[in-house]
């Protein structure tokens, strides 16, 4: 498989909790163990550098990191000495100017911090309360572990958050992470299957606690919440630590089936600054609140930036310091050997006298002039209408001020991927079947034609006599089930990533339609595809997401006999080493010349496993999912 792009015009912190923590949901609410009550907001931020007690102090000590300033402060000194015969006044107040002018700068700066992390701390969120059984809003610095979180469509989440229940039957539910991690194509994530079904077996029925639209939306997120209070639901928490993707924790339903505990990984859960897409909204339990979120134990302290061109500045100051002090020591040697009075002042006064005269040679408006550059430009950028974004008209924020002139000395800018530069639209350009190599799927713009390889596979796919027609047809029907793309009322595919998503499209361009993804008892999904051959229902048991270990993406259907239907697709070098039967020479041959045209290359493989094989395959995979220390690398 082929594909091509189209192109397109904070603070480190230590967790607060080192040991796993118990969360104990009841009717009269949740019990956390141990107590974590501690704090007055426990989920507030602070990202400034400084405090109202700490502003000045530091901000003098990381000015003092300048020669200059310890110059022009030994020079003040030094004019205080009654025997130097000098004026202090002016210099000692124009040090005093260089100085608070420098900290002012650092106090803005450090304000506009301020307002951004009170922006953050007194957003609101609905939080559950047991004995009104509604949601009342809560400032995000007040939500606390155990607290019950209703986050709705295009709100982010205020706290590392467990989804226990959606507005989705099946459970599923979107997010962009791009706060995160820059990435704008959605990631699917889901409630936990256990908890899906013991609330379907609260209510009654399957999906059942989603129903009753002539309801309000208040009213059946409320009759939600009571339902999930009932279960009994305990969930083990893991010590927080920066890893995004690994989140070995557990829950346990005691109030149905065994009570043993299932397995929870980053799918079930919304971090803190993912954002609710394709969803109305969905329930949720804070798990990780403020220093313990994700987000902040992946962040860094504000530094104190230090520009090529400062440096350079402070190696200049630092070499006509040096010219000052030699200068200094030769004047005082050679008039301390051509007076010849008696009374001659001692030969470091005469010194100290002669670097007061020449103090000048460095102008103390130095710095003053550096910084108010720096404020100026600072608001050009913040005022540009070039640096604008048109849908959200949002400008840009010139956070720190400090090292803007090293934009100007950007020669080469390099990017780590395609979607980063590019609007990440991806598109299927051709495949090979086979031997077969089919394409272009894409449209000739130019001549305004349509793709010639489409009517060719579909085609192909009609006449189920063809020699090629089973493998076209099994790989298209590959593309159509093997993915976590939704399809939406009006028919649009949403997924987590844009490849997807294009491989979908292409296989219902040629009449292999994914038409609905609908779940089942058990937390099982129906992948339901229609095609010239008929409307299949795929019964999807596990989905094994792509990492950037595996390199691959898999889904693994039960078949009516027992066994398993595996589709894999994923990255040629990863795939080759996989299969059981070596590339075809011809399936090489395409993939080189795929490569060579600047296009995503995929590889797409399936295989059948017999009852045995299955049972023994899910046991280990149950095991594993259960498993609290090591879980990625025992799912690997």
């Amino acid at each position: 498989v082929a594909m091509t792009t189209t192109t397109s015009q904070a603070i480190s912190t230590s967790p607060a909790t080192t040991h796993h923590v118990l969360i104990h949901l009841t009717r009269e609410g949740a019990s956390v163990e141990p107590d974590q009550a501690s704090k007055n907001y426990p989920n507030a931020i602070r990202t400034t550098r400084f405090t109202a007690l700490s502003w000045l102090p530091k901000s003098l000590y990381l000015q003092f990191h300048r020669a200059a300033n310890v110059y022009f402060v030994a020079i003040a000194v030094i004019s205080c000495v009654p025997w130097v015969k000098a004026k202090w006044q002016p210099k000692v107040m124009t040090v005093l100017m260089i100085l608070l002018a420098q900290a002012l700068k650092d106090l803005y700066e450090d304000l506009k911090r301020w307002r951004d992390d009170k922006a953050v701390n007194t957003a609101r969120v609905g939080r559950f309360k047991p004995s009104a059984s509604t949601f009342k809003p809560t400032f995000w610095r007040d939500v606390a572990v155990g607290d019950l979180l209703l986050v709705t469509k295009g709100e982010p989440f205020p706290a590392d958050t467990l989804v226990l229940a959606s507005a989705d039957p099946a459970g599923t539910f979107y997010v962009a992470t791009k706060s995160m991690d820059g990435e704008t194509n959605l990631k699917e994530r889901a409630a936990p299957a256990i908890v899906r079904t013991a609330l379907d077996a609260e209510v009654g029925a399957p999906g059942a606690v989603n129903v009753g639209r002539e309801a309000s939306a208040a009213c059946r997120q409320a009759e939600v919440a009571s339902h999930v209070l009932n279960l009994g639901l305990t969930v083990e928490l893991e010590p927080p630590h920066p890893s995004i993707q690994d989140l070995d924790c557990s829950v346990a339903v005691s109030g149905h089936g065994s009570g043993a505990p299932f397995g929870l990984s980053s799918v079930n859960f919304g971090l803190r600054g993912h954002e609710l897409q394709n969803t109305s909204w969905v329930l949720g339990v804070a798990c990780y609140v403020g220093d313990d979120t994700k987000a902040r134990l992946n962040s860094f302290p504000p530094p104190s930036k230090t520009s090529e061109l400062e440096r350079f500045l402070n190696n200049c100051v630092l070499c006509i310091l040096s010219f000052l002090l030699s200068v200094s020591v030769y004047f005082a040697l050679a008039s301390r050997w051509l007076s010849q009075a008696q009374d001659r002042d001692p030969l470091y006064q005469v010194f100290l006298k002669y670097l007061v005269i020449l103090y000048p040679v460095l102008p103390m408006t130095l710095y003053i002039a550096f910084e108010v550059l720096h404020l100026i430009i600072g608001l050009q950028i913040e005022m540009d209408d070039q640096m604008c974004d048109k849908e959200t008209e949002a400008y840009a924020n010139a956070r720190n001020t400090s090292i803007v002139e090293e934009l100007g000395q950007v020669d080469f800018v390099f990017s780590d991927k395609t979607g980063t530069l590019t609007a990440n639209e991806m598109r299927f350009a051709f495949c090979c079947v086979g031997t077969v190599a089919y394409g272009p799927f894409l449209p000739d713009p130019r001549a305004g034609l349509p793709a010639p390889a489409v009517d060719r596979a579909v085609q192909v796919i009609r006449d189920g006599s063809g020699p090629h027609s089973a493998e076209v047809r099994k790989f298209f029907e590959a593309l159509a089930v093997c993915h976590t793309v939704k399809v939406d009322e009006d028919g649009t595919c949403q997924g987590e990533s844009p490849d997807e998503v294009a491989l979908v499209e292409a296989a219902r361009s040629v009449g292999v339609a994914f038409e609905a993804r609908e779940t089942s008892g058990g937390g099982r999904s129906i992948h339901r595809v229609r095609a010239p051959w008929g409307v299949q229902d795929h019964d999807v048991r596990h989905v094994l997401g792509f990492t950037s270990d595996r390199k691959r993406m898999s889904v693994v259907c039960a078949t009516p006999d027992g066994g398993a239907l595996v589709m894999t697709k994923g990255a040629d070098n990863v795939m080759e080493k996989l299969v059981t039967e070596p590339l075809p020479h011809e399936a090489n041959v395409a993939l080189a010349a795929f490569s060579r045209q600047g296009l995503r290359t995929l590889v797409v493989a399936r295989r059948r496993l017999s009852p045995a094989e299955y049972g023994a395959w899910r046991a280990q995979w149950d095991e594993a999912g259960s498993a609290m220390n090591g879980r990625a690398a025992k799912l690997e």
